[in-house]
């Protein structure tokens, strides 16, 4: 049957090659939509999936392909990690140098640092709960 198909396919088009099949046209998943959507995820990427589809009036499942195979994304959990800024270390190399410049060595052993806490008024940090889209999990 392979060789009498492939036969009958070179007598019909003049060539070996299978035909690409035709789909149906996507009517959801336009390139306009895609763009909305990158627009939006580059403005606030902790929008979960079901909100998005629900602002652009599409289901569920087409946002996810839209987010997994139209713009290669994947969904990360929220990471705290410990670290600085470099406004933080120019701030805290500057504060180090007043320091040495007021006072001499002997005044800075006597000299007690504490450790302080803030109170914060926001809600506790739950990363089962948040969530981000990006195409790497470093962005």
């Amino acid at each position: 049957m392979l060789v009498y198909r492939t036969y009958t396919r070179y007598v019909e088009t003049g060539d070996v090659k299978i035909k690409k099949k035709t789909r149906r046209p996507c009517t959801v998943r336009t390139p306009k939509l895609i763009k909305k959507v990158r627009e939006s995820l580059q403005r606030n990427c902790a929008r979960s999936c079901r909100k998005l589809a629900k602002i652009y009036g599409v289901s569920r499942r087409k946002m996810q392909r839209i987010l997994k195979d139209d713009l290669r994304m994947t969904t990360d959990k929220k990471r705290k990690i410990h670290g600085i800024t470099d406004a933080q270390r120019k701030k805290r190399y500057e504060r180090t140098r007043l320091l040495q410049r007021r006072y001499s060595l002997e005044d800075v052993k006597n000299i007690i640092f504490s450790d302080e806490k803030l109170f914060v008024l926001e809600d506790g940090f739950n990363p089962q709960n948040d969530h981000l889209h990006a195409t790497k999990i470093e962005n």
